[in-house]
């Protein structure tokens, strides 16, 4: 007996699509709906907070999802407004002076928050906006708070300080009295305070978020110096002194003085270009004075004369020498004795 065996083959009737193509033909389009529809959400809801914070934006602790500008900066002011409480108190040799943190403008840096605040998730394509709206709302993002200060308010105030401070030094000097006697005016010492080092601290104390309610430093008080020092003054005014005494004219047996009153009145003082402070004398009355001496020094000579009685000579005069006073030669004499005790000499 012989078995047949027949083989049956599947057929597929003609303009009929496979299985396998109608389900991935309808997976696709399927996925693109859905991508579509996806997409609109979110480019929906990308519009729907244009002009507005995206969700999930925190500045710090402070949740700015959804506000506008203007609601987004009042609760930034009201969560950080403490950061305008506080005060700077600068201290000197005199009272302490304080200067308020709100006097400086310092508080949160506001504009640049919103800003910033307002920018995540607005750049790139519309594609990239809308996955960095879909990123933002799912982790979120945090922005650092940061502190703003008026500086050159800041400077002012300081600088100011700083002035009030300053005391000028006052040399000091020698004076003649009524009498013409030298007198010693004691000077001062004056003061100065630096207000570069405090600026720089307080500008980089302050931009900090947790810097101190009250911040304290001292404005570095240091001496000025009078040019002119009291010992100074004093050692003029003994080379003056000495300078000024009497001096005496010898003519024959004569002493014709010049009085260290009128040479006083001669003398001024000032301060050396090299540093220091001496006196000053003016010779130039000395000519006049010389002359007027001259008067008293100068005098005829006298013949010899015979007095005769009855033809005899009972009587001789001698005859005597006549001067006049060299005023140029005198002057430069005492001038020559004037700058010996200037240099020291005790004459």
């Amino acid at each position: 007996m012989t078995a047949t065996t027949e083989t049956l083959e599947q057929t597929t009737e003609p303009g009929r699509p496979s299985p396998w193509l109608r389900f991935g033909l309808a997976f696709g389009l399927g996925l693109a709906a859905a991508l579509l529809i996806g997409g609109g959400a979110l480019y929906a809801y990308d519009q729907q907070y244009t002009g507005r914070v995206l969700p999930g934006v925190r500045v710090g602790s402070v949740d700015l999802s959804g506000l506008t500008p203007d609601a987004a900066r009042a609760k930034l002011a009201r969560a950080y407004g403490s950061l305008s409480h506080g005060r700077i108190v600068l201290a000197g040799v005199d009272d302490e002076q304080v200067i308020t943190f709100a006097e400086i403008g310092r508080g949160p840096d506001v504009n640049a928050l919103l800003d910033a605040a307002l920018a995540v998730g607005r750049s790139g394509s519309p594609v990239e906006r809308v996955v960095a709206d879909a990123r933002t709302a799912l982790r979120g993002v945090v922005l650092d708070p940061t502190v703003t200060f008026d500086a050159d308010e800041l400077t002012r105030r300081v600088s100011g300080s700083a002035d009030s401070l300053r005391i000028e030094p006052v040399d000091s000097t020698v004076q003649t009295d009524a009498d013409r006697n030298f007198d010693v005016v004691p000077g001062r010492v004056g003061r100065q305070a630096d207000p570069a080092p405090v600026i720089l601290a307080l500008a980089a104390s302050l931009d900090q978020l947790d810097a101190p309610a009250e911040i304290r430093l001292d404005l570095g008080v240091t001496s000025l110096e009078p040019d002119v020092t009291a010992a100074e003054a004093f050692a003029a005014k003994k080379t003056a002194e000495r300078v000024t005494n009497q001096v005496l004219l010898v003519v024959g047996d004569e002493k014709l003085p010049i009085d260290g009153a009128e040479l006083r009145g001669w003398v001024s003082f000032r301060k050396m270009a090299d540093g220091g402070y001496e006196p000053v004398m003016d010779t130039t009355p000395l000519t006049g004075l010389m002359e007027a001496l001259a008067k008293e020094i100068d005098r005829e000579p006298v013949n010899a004369k015979f007095i005769t009685s009855d033809g005899k000579i009972t009587e001789i005069t001698p005859s005597r020498d006549g001067y006049k006073l060299d005023v140029a030669a005198t002057v430069a004499q005492v001038q020559e004795l004037l700058a010996a005790r200037t240099d020291g000499a005790e004459t």
